[in-house]
């Protein structure tokens, strides 16, 4: 309840009753009545607590949420205010202050006027990030160099690369902003490594001959499957036997010779721990990239899988890291399940619905989103989507940094 709220905040700035009361002109009763719930304070005075206990304002009636899964419609989106913008901005993620499970990952609908510019230092937010426009124009400039990103297109920008956003269309522009706001351990901010004495040794990869791998097409995984055991130290027999198939097998899925079915892939990922959609991902060669939305490019098939999925981030950027956050386009036709099984993951997903609607189904309920709508799941919840409507939905989705169960430890610090 508020009462509780202002009570917490007042104890975390190390204030007594009499000595907030005195800040705010009123009686320390008042402030006692107030804390204990038996009087509501007025406007005014209720400004003036937030103000002198500094409480970010969206914190006094975010409640608690308890539910695995988190809707904000699209007319009911929490509003805060932005930089120097004269327009608020709309909060997509769950925002729970007094929460020690805060969300991981933060989304923003924003709206740039014209001739209004964003810098590095104006949106601290000590992550990679993707901005996707949704109306309008933006120019980006880093480095030197400026690009033009229209609407329905995004871009991807590392941490501490540094950005100027600005506006110089005609008319304002419309964006959606997606960084991490937690970062585990295992996935630090780039350039991060560990104390000489906590590393552990790499084991030395088996030795194969080199002629057997050529890098897979997008649409398939086999080059990756291949990559991913040799840096956990298996062999292609040993790979074999935790999914109850022969050498053979492994070695012409590797070489692209066969295509794996789903219930065998999802053998693969178990044994090498590793998330399904890591095994489509291909490296990015630079460390800034501009995808336009749902044309198609960059697309993968999962097997079994009825989704359309397109890669709007690179799994791994130039200096060897990988991304904070992974962010992926899906369209789904109308009447489709992307999957006949519940997934699984241990990481959180935030989805923007762009276009259409989905339902998400878990284990304890389902959520109807409509176009404007996004839903933040939390992790190791069962859910799969549907779209329920004749027309295909488009979404954007970004995950949690699906690369911190396989971050590699080696001599010189982490190579993740």
């Amino acid at each position: 309840m508020l009462g509780d709220i202002l009570k917490e905040a007042r104890r975390k700035q190390g204030m007594t009753q009499s000595t907030l009361s005195e800040q705010v002109g009123v009686t320390a009763g008042y402030i006692s009545n107030i804390e204990h719930n038996r009087l509501e304070p007025s406007l005014p005075v209720l400004c003036d607590l937030v103000d002198k206990l500094g409480i970010p304002p969206l914190a006094l009636f975010a409640e608690q949420e308890a539910e695995q899964a988190v809707v904000c419609r699209k007319n009911a989106r929490p509003a805060v205010p932005f930089s120097n913008l004269p327009e608020l901005c709309e909060v997509l993620t769950p925002f729970s202050w007094r929460s020690k499970d805060e969300a991981e990952i933060s989304a923003i609908h924003l709206s740039i006027p014209l001739g209004s510019n964003l810098r590095t230092d104006e949106p601290a937010l000590g992550s990679d990030e993707f901005i996707y426009v949704m109306s309008g124009e933006l120019e980006y400039n880093c480095g030197g160099e400026s690009l033009n990103i229209s609407a329905g297109h995004g871009v991807f920008v590392p941490y501490m690369t540094g950005r100027s956003l600005s506006n110089a269309s005609g008319k304002p522009a419309e964006i959606l902003w997606i960084a991490k706001s937690k970062i585990e351990e295992t996935g630090q901010a780039s350039g991060s490594v560990k104390n000489e004495s906590e590393v552990k040794p790499k084991p030395e990869p088996p030795s194969e001959p080199e002629d057997i791998y050529s890098e897979p097409a997008m649409s398939f995984a086999g080059g990756n499957i291949r990559k991913l055991r040799m840096e956990r130290g298996m062999t292609a027999a040993s790979l074999a036997e935790e999914i109850d198939m022969t050498s053979a097998y492994v070695s012409r899925v590797e070489r692209g010779l066969v295509e794996p079915s789903l219930p065998v892939l999802r053998s693969i990922t178990d044994a090498l721990d590793v998330e399904m959609i890591y095994l489509f991902s291909v490296p990015f060669t630079g460390d800034i990239k501009i995808s336009n939305i749902f044309d198609r490019t960059d697309e993968i098939v999962i097997p079994g899988d009825k989704a359309i999925i397109q890669l709007l981030t690179p799994s791994k950027l130039a200096n060897g890291d990988k991304p904070h956050i992974f962010v992926i386009g899906i369209r789904l036709e109308g009447g489709q399940v992307d999957c006949e099984e519940f997934v699984v993951h241990n990481f959180v997903e935030f989805t923007y619905v762009v276009e259409g609607e989905v339902e998400y189904v878990t284990d304890s309920g389902s959520y109807l989103c409509k176009a404007g709508d996004a839903i933040y799941i939390k992790r190791n919840v069962p859910h799969q989507l549907h779209n329920p409507g004749k027309k295909d939905c488009k979404l954007i989705t970004a995950l949690g940094n699906i690369a911190h169960n396989y971050v590699q430890e080696t001599s010189k610090g982490i190579n993740a």
